[in-house]
């Protein structure tokens, strides 16, 4: 059964705060993180350089209005669409 984009979404977004939810667990029971990925490229996901070295409880990365100014530029990308109303 194929996941859902939402809960494509839901699983993205916590696999670094609650890796417990989506990764498989080792016999001491951590979570065995990147599993979906062959061991040899491990080293190759960013754990260290800003904005990915945040670890449970820091502060977010961005501030507020990094956020806003983004979100300000995404709404400037139009293909026509116009969703029914």
């Amino acid at each position: 059964m194929a996941s859902s984009p939402a809960s494509s979404r839901c699983s993205i977004s916590i696999r670094d705060t609650n890796p417990e939810k989506v990764y498989p667990h080792a016999a001491d029971g951590t979570a065995q993180k990147y599993d979906e990925l062959p061991v040899k490229h491990h080293g190759n996901v960013d754990v260290s350089d800003p904005p990915f070295e945040r670890h449970l409880g820091d502060t977010p990365a961005m501030t507020a209005q990094d956020e806003a100014g983004i979100i300000a530029f995404l709404k400037t990308l139009t293909d026509g669409y116009q969703p029914e109303r």
